[in-house]
């Protein structure tokens, strides 16, 4: 589809369209694959779409970027199974559990900004507070709120451990290719 010289011009850059190659491919199931051709810029960079276009970008930095997001993602789940969290976790199944209807929950994790489906589809999926705490890994700031308890120390201990520096990861120079309008 596309063949470029690379940064070096000892190589190349190439987009691919690619589709699935069974006869159920429905309409429309296709995407695009870029790649970089060049032992010096292959190492480098890689080709990316960003919209409708594709550039080089240095590679590594959103591996990188996962890699560290997946650790703060670990070290807030330490957090959130020690004891303490635990214990709001279980108060808040006993106040879920409380409610004298299906209504009166719904109305209570709606009123705490929780993410909770209309009415009937929630009547229809309630198991009970302890599975919904389970499943819902809800964010503790609005456990707290319901619980109406003030631990800004369990927060900040939260925060502290969602906080990871990410590496800006921006195309390098100029988009080398552009889909054409009907692509």
């Amino acid at each position: 589809m596309f063949s470029g010289p690379c940064p070096c011009g000892k190589g190349t850059l190439q987009v691919d369209h690619c589709e699935k190659d069974h006869p159920w491919v429905e309409p429309g199931e296709y995407w695009y694959e870029g790649a970089v051709h060049c032992d010096i810029c292959g190492p480098k960079y890689e080709l990316r779409k960003v919209g409708r276009s594709f550039g080089l970008f240095d590679r590594g930095i959103a591996e990188r970027n996962d890699a560290r997001s997946r650790e703060a993602w670990e070290r807030r789940s330490k957090v959130l199974a020690g004891d303490k969290a635990q214990g709001y976790f279980k108060k808040l199944a006993a106040v879920l559990d409380e409610q004298p209807s299906h209504a009166a929950t719904h109305r209570l994790l709606d009123g705490a900004g929780f993410y909770v489906p209309n009415i009937a589809k929630f009547r229809k999926t309630w198991r009970g507070g302890e599975h919904w705490v389970r499943g819902d890994r809800p964010d503790m700031a609005k456990v707290l709120k319901v619980l109406k308890v003030k631990d800004d120390a369990l927060l900040a201990e939260i925060a502290a451990a969602e906080k990871h520096e990410a590496e800006p990861d921006k195309m390098v120079g100029a988009a080398v290719y552009t889909l054409p309008k009907d692509a």
